[in-house]
């Protein structure tokens, strides 16, 4: 950003509406694309299951994000002035969505 502010005439104008532009078409697109996804998906299964399949992966992303959390707990504690929160939590974060994950299979098995 600082490279390109010292080549725009009238920075303090231009690089926040820059930014803003850059907001607001990265959300359209997202937005678009996420339509796309959900209406050939709506299309493809009824509702019921795309509603299984959509908190499968949403459990499936949670207890990927909560390993990485009990790595970084286990790297050490982080520098500065930071918020930290007791070693419990990642943990118990990771067996809540690997319990759920569990009741959902076997719920769809049986």
């Amino acid at each position: 950003m600082v490279n390109v502010a010292e080549e725009v005439k009238n920075p303090e104008r231009t690089l926040p509406r820059a930014i803003l532009l850059t907001i607001v078409i990265s959300t359209a697109l997202y937005l678009a694309v996420a339509l796309a996804a959900v209406l050939v998906l709506a299309l493809a299964l009824p509702l019921v299951t795309l509603a299984k399949v959509t908190s499968f992966a949403v459990l499936a992303v949670f207890a990927i994000i909560s390993l990485a959390l009990i790595r970084l707990k286990r790297a050490g504690p982080p520098a500065g002035n930071t918020y930290t929160v007791p070693a419990w939590v990642p943990y118990a974060s990771m067996a809540s969505a690997l319990a759920l994950l569990a009741l959902q299979v076997a719920s769809m098995l049986s």
